[in-house]
């Protein structure tokens, strides 16, 4: 873990971060299917990075709505941020108990999964299924979404491996989200302060804007420019 540790925060790119985290976590868990879900403002969710054996397709772009992973099943992978799923096609056990107050296995890994999810594994083509929450400034950014072909169980030891890598990496994302944060907005004032100067000196805000034409178009990356 410490070997590994530099390597998520010398990254000069985001998306690097993620790549390397699939990278880093394929000899541990070791699952056909590796990858990088990231929830977009509505709920929906995109694959931003995957990491697949060759016999299975790639799921790399793809887009899915909200109700793929509903607000109750999110809520759910905030408090429970490692799920395993080692056999899909294996029967449910019952669990019994001596109290008659219901039984709260939120936090219980070997539980079952909801029968709808189980058959959404199934319909994928997948007998197993493990993920891990990437959770940033304590909001569920995404998912280490994992699936293999075959009925596949990952230790305890090699889960909790799973866990802190991707917290490494969710907080080298952080970490780069943040400089990169601080760095645009020294340009920005720097180039505000440059602007301000300009427009008291020169009476004509036209002639100004245009002449700071390019600089304006820079600051939201733009491709085109009207002034009118």
């Amino acid at each position: 873990i410490s070997n590994k540790y530099d390597s998520f925060y010398i990254m000069d790119n985001a998306q690097e971060i993620w790549e390397q985290l699939l990278n880093t976590l394929a000899p541990i868990i070791n699952y056909a299917r590796m990858m990088i879900y990231k929830f977009m403002m509505d709920g929906s969710g995109k694959v931003i990075a995957e990491k697949k054996k060759d016999h299975v397709e790639s799921y790399l772009g793809l887009h899915y709505p909200e109700s793929d992973i509903p607000r109750q099943a999110r809520e759910l992978y905030m408090k429970k941020r490692k799920r395993i799923f080692s056999n899909v096609h294996s029967e449910t056990v019952p669990v019994l108990s001596k109290q008659l107050e219901s039984i709260d296995l939120t936090f219980t890994t070997s539980r079952a999964m909801s029968p709808i999810h189980g058959q959404y594994i199934k319909n994928s083509g997948a007998s197993s299924s493990f993920s891990v929450s990437i959770v940033i400034d304590d909001h569920l950014w995404g998912l280490v979404t994992c699936q293999n072909t075959e009925p596949k169980h990952i230790d305890l030891e090699d889960r909790v491996q799973a866990g802190i890598f991707t917290a490494l990496a969710s907080n080298a994302y952080s970490s780069f989200k943040s400089k990169n944060e601080l760095q645009y907005r020294l340009l920005l004032n720097d180039r505000t302060s440059l602007l301000k100067e300009q427009l008291l000196q020169n009476s004509n805000m036209f002639d100004v804007l245009a002449y700071n034409k390019s600089e304006l178009a820079g600051l939201p990356e733009a491709d085109g420019l009207a002034i009118i």
